[in-house]
C-alpha cells in the first residue's frame, strides 16, 4: 500500500503536504489485470549485446548504452535488477537510487514497440531510467516555482519518496506529448485527473495536483526536461543524440566522460585504454552529412551499409593492430546479421563525432 498524507483544504501547500489525515490507496489500483505468466526477465542470449534491440523510438541512445554495459560487465546488469514478485521489479542505479517498475509499464513499453530486445530486462531499464527522468523532471518542476522554501522542500521530499504521483504523470504525459517531445498542457490536465481517479484519488486531491500545472515555472521546467528525453515518453525525435549516451552510462555505471573524435591517434589510445579497462563504450554520428561523405561513401562500397546519420552504437571492440573498430547498430540489423560490422579507424573518424566512455574510477 502507499500512503499519502492529505490535509484539510487550507492552501496549496497544506493540502498536499499537509500532515494530517491520510488516504490510503492499494498499489493493485496501479496495475492492470496481468497475463496468465509474465514472459520471462532474460531471454536465450541472457544479458548480451545481441539481446538488446532499440523499438520505433529515437531511443539509440538509451539501447546502445545498455549494450555496451551488458559488452562490458553483464554481471552489473544483473545485480541492478530485482525482482520483487512476478510483475513489480527494483533497479538501483549507480548512485544507488531506484525506481520500482512494474509489469503494467513495462508491457506498455513492448506493446507500442519501444523495445524489441529479448526478455524483459532492457523494457525494465527502461521504464526505471524514464521514471528517474520523470522524476527529476517533477523535482526540477518545485523547484522553479515561487512557493516558499519550506513548501518546496516538503514537495521535494514527496516527489523524491513517493512512487504514486510518480506514474501517474509519467502515464499521464505518454498520451500528451507530440513526435518533437512538447507537451500539449490541457491535454496532460485531462490525462493526469483520469490518472489520479483511476487511483482513487480524491476530487480535492485531483484538483489541487492540476493546480500545480499553473503555478508559475512548474510546467516549463517539467516540460523542459521531458523534451530533451521524449523518446522515454513516446516521442520519436530526429536530433542528435551526442550527450545523451554519457547520461546513460552515469546513471547505470555511476561515471561517464565523452571524446569528440578530431584524430585517429588520439581515438586509439583512448579506445585501447577503454577496453582494458573494461568500460562500456558507445558513439555517436553526426547530424551533417557534409563533413562525412567519405564514412558514407566506405559504408555504400565496403558491401554494408551501417552508416546512420544522429544515431547512436555500441562499440565491442578495438583491434589496435589493425586499427578496426568494431560496432553494433542497437537496431540489431542494418547491416546484418546482427547490426555488426568492422571499419577501419580511419574509416570511424570520418563518419563519427563522438565517443563515450563509462568511468568506473570513481
Amino acid at each position: 500500500m502507499i500512503l499519502i498524507n492529505q490535509g484539510k483544504k487550507n492552501g496549496f501547500g497544506g493540502a498536499i503536504f499537509g500532515r494530517h489525515a491520510a488516504l490510503i490507496i492499494l498499489l493493485s489500483a496501479l496495475t492492470f489485470a496481468l497475463p496468465a505468466k509474465v514472459p520471462a526477465l532474460f531471454g536465450p542470449s541472457g544479458v548480451q549485446p545481441r539481446a538488446v534491440r532499440q523499438g520505433s523510438l529515437g531511443s539509440c541512445y538509451f539501447h546502445s548504452a545498455i549494450a555496451a554495459i551488458a559488452a562490458s560487465d553483464p554481471a552489473a546488469v544483473k545485480r541492478s535488477i530485482q525482482t520483487i514478485k512476478a510483475d513489480q521489479w527494483k533497479v538501483q542505479f549507480a548512485d544507488h537510487k531506484s525506481e520500482n517498475v512494474y509489469f503494467n509499464d513495462v508491457q506498455y513499453t513492448r506493446n507500442s514497440g519501444f523495445d524489441r530486445s529479448e526478455g524483459l530486462w532492457v523494457s525494465i531499464l527502461f521504464r526505471a531510467y524514464a521514471q528517474r527522468t520523470m522524476r527529476e523532471g517533477l523535482l526540477d518542476a518545485v523547484a522553479a516555482t515561487e512557493f516558499p522554501a519550506l513548501v518546496k522542500s516538503t514537495g521535494s521530499s514527496f516527489f523524491s519518496n513517493n512512487d504514486l504521483l510518480l506514474l501517474v504523470y509519467d502515464r499521464a504525459v505518454r498520451s500528451a506529448i507530440n513526435q518533437e517531445g512538447d507537451i500539449n498542457r490541457k491535454l496532460l490536465a485531462e490525462n493526469l485527473d483520469k490518472e489520479m481517479a483511476a487511483v482513487s484519488m480524491s476530487a480535492d486531491t485531483r484538483k489541487l495536483v492540476l493546480k500545480m500545472l499553473d503555478s508559475k515555472g512548474y510546467f516549463d521546467a517539467l516540460a523542459a526536461k521531458v523534451k530533451s528525453n521524449g523518446e522515454l515518453f513516446g516521442a520519436y525525435r530526429a536530433v542528435g543524440q551526442g550527450g545523451l549516451p554519457e547520461q546513460v552510462l552515469a546513471a547505470f555505471t555511476g561515471k561517464a566522460n565523452g571524446l569528440n573524435v578530431t584524430s585517429g591517434g588520439e581515438l586509439a589510445s583512448a579506445l585501447n585504454r577503454a577496453q582494458q579497462s573494461h568500460q562500456a563504450i558507445t558513439a555517436s554520428t553526426g547530424s551533417s552529412v557534409g563533413p562525412k561523405l567519405r564514412g558514407i561513401f566506405d559504408s555504400l562500397t565496403s558491401g554494408k551499409d551501417w552508416y546512420v546519420s544522429s544515431h547512436a552504437y555500441t562499440i565491442l571492440g578495438f583491434d589496435s593492430n589493425q586499427k578496426m573498430v568494431t560496432l553494433r547498430n542497437p537496431w540489431g540489423d542494418h547491416p546484418d546479421p546482427e547490426g555488426v560490422f568492422s571499419i577501419p579507424l580511419d574509416t570511424f573518424v570520418s563518419a563519427y563525432e563522438r565517443v563515450a566512455f563509462s568511468d568506473t574510477s570513481r
